[in-house]
């Protein structure tokens, strides 16, 4: 079982995913802090915190901040497709930036339009992209396209069909009529498949797998079974040593996007949110401390008679704050521990019910930005849902994951003790 995780998160396409993702994430953050910006409390006028001079200069400058989120944010698509692009290329030993070009290349032209009209008895045209096929809802056609453009320009570099300039032009200029052949090829390849794709089902690919695909499944993707069972999988591949967010995290990301993308729009717009799992609601309501949500497992070390333990709670509890919990996992460990496996499964599992449900009934805000899982639980939580009640939730779920693990945890010091016992 190891071996075969092992694989999968060595995968070229899993991990050229990840990598990808990992590339937007600095777009996403700025995107949604400045939509973040736009409904602030302090420009609620029956709010205490309600600030006159805040309210004038947004009302003046919004729909400038709007430009930022829609360039950055909004561009989230594309963004993807050039990051995706030049890792895959990065494992298959090619020129990382024109694998990333020629994805992008063959986004744009996938995505473009031309619309006639007629004007003082003349034929015009209109060459133009729609804004939202670069957003969230179309992630999964950037990476079709991105696995395309460097597969193919894989195989002519591969197969040596590129041109070939002779020795005494720079190799600066040479190199760049490598892609020649892939982008023309791209060019023919995409024309053909939107023409007969609209030809065939009377729409374009770029709305089937938008509107149609990933809209539709992001609808039964935001449940609480759902978001049980992505808890259960990142858990399981950890449990046996490998890192679970690598493998599981790529593909429900594609998912989460369209829901955080959804919640922002409904909230810049004052709409009602609809959606609870997003990215960042695992790292910031589920695993706190890192996965199995080890961060009372962590203080319960600290406070442990064995020097051993003490010393690995005191080597883990700073980077169980920012959500790292290698040295928890390997060091006490619970990799493969079977006496830690029922809070480890189980305590994540019980914070996503409490806080999918408090979302739900309105007891905290529905998550509206996303931040890194290295920010602590504690200031991201507030900083995604912009309540104060979501803080006391992660301070509560910390206690109760204290309680939880402290079981588990006297069991296990004691087998250590009576180890220490049979070897004297």
């Amino acid at each position: 079982m190891q071996n075969l995780l092992l694989a999968l998160s060595k995968n070229r396409y899993i991990s050229s995913i990840y990598s990808g993702y990992m590339y937007v994430y600095p777009f996403m953050i700025l995107g949604y802090f400045f939509a973040m910006l736009l409904n602030l409390p302090l420009l609620e006028r029956d709010s205490i915190f309600f600030n006159e001079y805040y309210f004038n200069m947004i009302m003046k400058y919004r729909y400038f901040i709007l430009q930022i989120y829609y360039i950055s944010s909004g561009f989230f698509s594309l963004w993807l497709c050039f990051g995706i692009g030049y890792f895959l290329g990065k494992s298959y030993k090619l020129d990382a930036p024109k694998s990333g070009l020629i994805s992008v290349f063959s986004m744009l032209l996938f995505f473009s339009f031309v619309k006639f009209y007629v004007k003082d008895g003349f034929v015009n045209t209109i060459y133009f992209i729609n804004y939202e096929f670069l957003s969230p809802k179309n992630s999964l056609t950037a990476i079709f396209i991105s696995f395309c453009s460097v597969g193919f320009y894989n195989f002519f570099y591969n197969k040596g069909l590129f041109i070939k300039l002779p020795d005494s032009i720079p190799k600066s200029v040479a190199k760049n009529m490598e892609i020649v052949f892939p982008i023309f090829f791209m060019a023919i390849f995409m024309l053909i498949l939107n023409v007969y794709f609209v030809k065939i089902f009377n729409i374009s690919m770029a709305d089937f797998f938008a509107n149609i695909i990933l809209l539709e499944i992001a609808k039964y993707f935001n449940n609480i079974f759902v978001i049980i069972f992505v808890i259960f999988l990142v858990n399981f591949i950890w449990y046996h040593g490998v890192n679970g967010y690598n493998i599981v995290f790529p593909v429900v990301n594609i998912l989460t996007f369209v829901n955080l993308s959804l919640n922002v729009e409904n909230f810049i717009y004052n709409k009602n949110y609809t959606n609870v799992f997003v990215p960042g609601f695992l790292e910031t309501f589920v695993f706190l401390g890192g996965v199995g949500s080890t961060i009372g497992l962590s203080f319960l070390m600290i406070f442990s008679k064995n020097s051993e333990i003490k010393r690995h709670g005191e080597m883990s509890l700073i980077p169980s704050l920012f959500n790292i919990n290698e040295p928890v996992m390997f060091g006490v460990p619970i990799v493969k521990n079977k006496i830690f496996l029922i809070p480890f499964f189980l305590m994540p599992i019980i914070n996503a019910c409490v806080a999918f449900y408090l979302i739900k009934m309105g007891y905290i805000s529905y998550p509206i930005a996303f931040l890194p899982f290295w920010i602590p639980s504690i200031i991201a939580v507030f900083f995604v849902t912009l309540d104060v009640n979501s803080m006391v939730f992660v301070l509560s779920m910390a206690v109760i994951s204290a309680l939880m693990y402290y079981p588990f945890f006297f069991i296990y010091t004691r087998r250590l003790k009576n180890n220490e016992k049979n070897k004297n």
